[in-house]
């Protein structure tokens, strides 16, 4: 998920913070606020619907609307990972037909806070600037981080107290929400993509000399060789007592998402052996279906899934098989989501929403900015309405979910 956090803020600054400069702020909101929901949430709909077959849910109708209530209306809207709701005292809102979801309500937090501080991110002029800001950023995450650690009994104690965390079981509990799930917490992963974009922006104009392009090679070595060492380390649990629990804690978030980005930021400015690879035919194709693969592997994963088995070489050659077989399902099916529902509904919407943009801001000419005066304007009216929004959302978290949840317990 560090990749897929960091990677989209990379992409989402790359492709967007121009539309926000140059154009006015409502007419640049409308544009991108249309954009990303015609990108997630047709495909995210589909699989939703099939999450409430396969879980079951219609059933909640008898007795526990207000279950269903509270869990569909949290999903339709994609903000089921913002809060920490227990329903039927064994599973949260997040766990509720299409899980994976969470990522997407994730993400949809990350765009309101790219609208409202995207002014701040290209206030950077200079890599210089930039450099600073990302190392202030990973300085404040990782102090955040392992305070936090340092604290967990604390916080568990506020989740068992509070947030009606009863569970046993870690995957369950307010804590893995809060540094796992939850926006708040990953928020470091995605501005950190944003900063590394900006820095590649400021940067895209200028030669790439040849000193600068061997700096970049070792970088990108020394990035991958780390994110390999992270690895080894987590699956084999290299290290000793206290060093890894706060190793395994960091892993949840934050802990890879530097040198990550030093990897995308050296792909996206030099020519690599590893560009090369990335920029292959099926290489593209795979990263035009990732979303559709992401959203159906769910579902086509599950059906190979086999208890665990003592070790033989029957048994070996068995699970090879099946890991090749729900390899190539799992593409052949997310291949049909992306041509018939995935592509074709985004294109639609597109075209159906900048109409609508149209007939009321007027065509994109019309709002090109000639002057910045009126950036400053809506900039700080956004974040002031952002800080009322913010505060909402923490209210309802911690002042009016503890207050209902006799009636999820149901």
């Amino acid at each position: 998920m560090p990749l897929f956090f960091v990677l989209s803020g990379f992409v989402i600054h790359y492709n967007y913070s121009r539309l926000f400069l140059n154009h006015r702020h409502g007419w640049a909101i409308a544009t991108f606020t249309a954009a990303r929901f015609a990108r997630l949430y047709p495909l995210f709909l589909c699989a939703y619907a099939v999450g409430v077959a396969v879980d079951a849910m219609l059933p909640w109708l008898n007795g526990n609307e207000f279950n269903l209530a509270l869990v569909l209306g949290h999903a339709l809207t994609l903000t089921q990972s913002w809060f920490y709701i227990v329903i039927f005292g064994d599973r949260t809102i997040i766990d509720a037909a299409f899980g994976l979801s969470w990522s997407i309500s994730t993400e949809m937090f990350f765009y309101l806070i790219f609208v409202v501080f995207i002014f701040s991110l290209t206030a950077l002029h200079r890599p210089r600037d930039v450099a600073w800001a990302l190392l202030g950023l990973s300085v404040l995450a990782f102090g955040v981080l392992v305070l936090s650690e340092y604290n967990r009994s604390s916080i568990e104690n506020f989740g068992r107290t509070y947030m009606n965390d009863h569970f046993s079981s870690f995957d369950h509990s307010f804590y893995r929400w809060l540094f796992y799930y939850s926006p708040y917490v990953r928020l470091f992963e995605f501005v950190l993509g944003c900063l590394t974009s900006q820095l590649y922006l400021l940067m895209a104009g200028r030669a790439v000399s040849a000193r600068e392009r061997a700096l970049g090679g070792v970088i990108e070595a020394v990035a991958l060789s780390i994110l390999v060492a992270y690895g080894i380390i987590y699956g084999f649990q290299l290290l000793d007592g206290r060093a890894q629990a706060y190793f395994n804690f960091l892993s949840l978030n934050y802990g890879p998402a530097v040198p990550i980005a030093a990897v995308i930021f050296c792909v996206s400015r030099y020519q690599t052996p590893l560009v090369q690879l990335l920029s292959c035919s099926q290489a593209v194709m795979l990263g035009e279906l990732s979303y559709s693969i992401y959203v159906v592997h769910t579902w086509t994963l599950r059906i190979f899934v086999r208890p665990p088995q003592n070790y033989s070489p029957d048994i070996a050659w068995e699970a090879i098989y099946r890991i090749a077989l729900g390899i190539a399902v799992t593409l052949v099916v997310s291949s049909a989501t992306y041509r018939l529902i995935e592509d074709p509904a985004r294109k639609t919407l597109r075209r159906i929403a900048n109409s609508g943009i149209s007939r009321l801001s007027g065509p994109t000419e019309d709002n090109e900015l000639v002057q910045n005066k009126e950036i400053h304007k809506t900039s700080a009216m956004l974040k002031v309405a952002f800080m009322i929004f913010l505060g909402a959302i923490l209210t309802f978290q911690f002042a009016v979910v503890p207050i209902f949840a006799r009636y999820t317990n149901g």
